[in-house]
């Protein structure tokens, strides 16, 4: 018999320096991605928000989360705000350069390169 695989989304939030961080652990799949979604879109993320997504606790993306980082991410530029991704692990930041996603995003390797590209020291 085939193991189940779990799809589950963790995400913890919380702002610092003016920087709103995320930090997700698990999967970003079809089924998880409107939980990142919503989280992206709740009040206090609006014009000139600036915005980390920490990813080093999730295994896998699929297009669906994909999607939703690319459009907060074009939401943040057209209001004068800024999304940074960080901490891809391999099978990540695979999905990410298969799907064109890398040239559109602006990923950064840890926290601390986040934080300084959004303009604040951890």
């Amino acid at each position: 018999m085939k193991p189940r695989l779990r799809w589950s989304l963790q995400i913890a939030t919380s702002e610092r320096s003016g920087v709103h961080l995320l930090v997700l652990t698990g999967r970003l799949g079809s089924t998880t991605a409107e939980s990142l979604r919503e989280a992206l879109d709740r009040p206090g993320f609006g014009a000139n928000s600036r915005v980390l997504v920490d990813l080093s606790g999730v295994d896998y993306v699929s297009s669906a989360g994909l999607q939703v980082l690319e459009r907060a991410a074009e939401r943040a530029r057209a209001t004068g705000g800024r999304v940074v991704v960080c901490g891809l692990q391999e099978p990540v930041r695979v999905s990410f350069e298969v799907s064109g996603a890398g040239a559109r995003l602006d990923i950064a390797e840890t926290v601390t390169e986040a934080t300084e590209r959004l303009g604040t020291v951890p």
